[in-house]
């Protein structure tokens, strides 16, 4: 399963505590935050907030919100650039 929403809304509590400090997010910030939510685990923290991975389990059906193999990675990849160039205002929540 690819579901985009869990990205967007586990990207913004990321981004939100990364621009505490500083008014944008950089390519290593999101590069950062890839990489732990593509991390084999359920969740990972972040300044102290709990942070769900790709790995998370759906409550309802059980299945993981993205498979995490090697060549599964292209739903993240496609999301990079997105999320590089959303702003507040073009987040969906």
């Amino acid at each position: 399963m690819s579901d985009f929403n869990l990205v967007f809304v586990e990207f913004d509590k990321f981004a939100r505590l990364e621009t505490v400090d500083k008014e944008t997010l950089t390519e290593d910030d999101i590069d950062l935050f890839l990489t732990n939510f593509l991390a084999p685990n359920s969740f990972f923290y972040h300044k102290g907030l709990q942070i769900s991975c790709a790995n998370k389990p759906d409550r309802e059906t059980g299945e993981t919100y993205f498979t995490t193999q090697v060549n599964t990675f292209k739903p993240a990849v496609k999301a990079e650039p997105v999320m590089a160039e959303a702003e507040d205002d073009d987040l969906p929540f």
